[in-house]
C-alpha cells in the first residue's frame, strides 16, 4: 500500500500493565520526514510482534479533534499543536484481508482519509468540516494517535 504512516519503530513501550496483562502500549515511530510520532495502542495490543528498528505502515486514527477548513497552498508539517492535510475521501471503508493485525473497529463504520505531511491518516466522518470533500484542506487540533491496524 505505502500510503498510510510509515517509519521505523523507536520503542515499544507498556502503558498500561495489570497482573502480568499488557492493556495498552505507546508506540514511537520515526517516520521518513524526521519527525517522531507516540501512537496509543489500546487493549488488546496490535504491537505485541513490532521489534525496535523494524519498518511497519501503521494505521493510525486522529481521535479526539474537530478539523477546520484551511486556505493554506500547501499542507503543512504538524506544529503550534495543530495538524494540517488535506481530505483524499469523505467517507472511506476500510478492505479486509489486507492488514496483518487490525481492530475490529477498523470495519464498523466509514472513516475520514486525510493525506497528512506524515502519510494518509484516518479520522471520524463526523469530525470533519461541513461541507468538506475530496481535496478540502483541513486543520485539527493536536489529536492522541491511536492504531488501528498495521498493514
Amino acid at each position: 500500500m505505502g500510503a498510510f504512516v510509515t517509519g521505523s519503530a523507536e520503542a515499544v513501550i507498556d502503558a498500561a500493565i495489570e497482573e502480568n496483562i499488557v492493556y495498552a502500549r505507546i508506540v514511537s515511530l520515526y517516520v521518513t520526514n524526521v519527525q517522531m510520532l507516540d501512537i496509543w495502542d489500546d487493549y488488546p495490543p496490535l504491537s505485541g510482534e513490532m521489534a525496535v528498528g523494524q519498518s511497519y505502515e501503521v494505521v493510525v486514527v486522529m481521535t479526539r479533534g474537530s478539523a477546520s477548513v484551511v486556505d493554506a497552498q500547501s499542507v503543512a508539517p504538524p506544529g503550534g499543536g495543530h495538524w494540517q492535510g488535506m481530505v483524499v475521501r469523505p467517507n472511506w471503508r476500510a478492505a479486509r484481508g489486507v492488514y496483518r493485525h487490525a481492530r475490529p473497529e477498523l470495519f464498523a463504520h466509514e472513516w475520514a482519509l486525510i493525506e497528512t505531511p506524515v502519510g494518509q491518516m484516518l479520522m471520524r466522518p463526523a469530525d470533519l468540516p461541513a461541507h468538506a470533500d475530496e481535496g478540502t484542506r483541513i486543520r485539527t487540533p493536536s489529536a492522541r494517535l491511536d492504531l488501528y491496524a498495521i498493514v
